[in-house]
């Protein structure tokens, strides 16, 4: 049940990571590549990893909590560091009004 579970989050992660075409955003903006690793790049290691760990659940894996660890210590810290960089964008945007 965990798996399944676990496999339905992180697709829908992943979907709703191709629906917002975060990839494509960050291309027509041109943002650095270090903004692509932060804000795509690890949220889709992390989903990722939830969906190998969620995998691994159904077929009965010793290390699939492992897995879950992971990603979530991964997630955390990547919205942790994002968070503080929307807080850094916003006070310098309103530094230029």
């Amino acid at each position: 049940m965990i798996g399944v579970l676990l496999c339905l989050g992180a697709v829908a992660s992943l979907v709703y990571l191709v629906y917002t075409r975060a990839h494509q955003r960050w291309r027509h903006h041109k943002l650095p590549l270090l903004d692509w690793i932060w804000f795509v790049g690890l949220p889709l290691l992390g989903y990722l990893f939830l969906l190998c760990a969620g995998v691994g659940f159904l077929v009965d894996v010793a290390f699939a909590m492992y897995g879950v660890a992971t990603a979530l210590v991964l997630l955390v810290i990547t919205g942790i560091r994002n968070a503080w960089d929307l807080v850094l964008w916003t006070s310098q945007q309103q530094h230029k009004e």
